[in-house]
């Protein structure tokens, strides 16, 4: 179950990402602007499986990780 922050922090890069920012960049703008290490906000992307999918693939586009094996759809 997610927690009134998580929710509020969903909510804001989500607002964030529909400005134009990409989602990584979203993340550390908001933990900037509320002073808090991007560790900090680890446990809240955990709860939400489609924000893990979502900065995987641009990860993933940006090179930062290795593109994850798929099963073709």
């Amino acid at each position: 179950m997610m927690t009134d922050r998580a929710i509020k922090f969903h909510t804001d890069i989500d607002g964030m990402v529909k400005q134009g920012s990409s989602y990584i960049d979203a993340i550390v703008q908001w933990c900037e602007q509320n002073d808090q290490e991007v560790e900090s906000v680890v446990d809240i992307i955990k709860m939400d499986q489609n924000s893990i999918l979502k900065i995987q693939q641009e990860a993933e586009s940006l090179n930062f990780l290795k593109p994850m094996a798929r099963l073709p759809v």
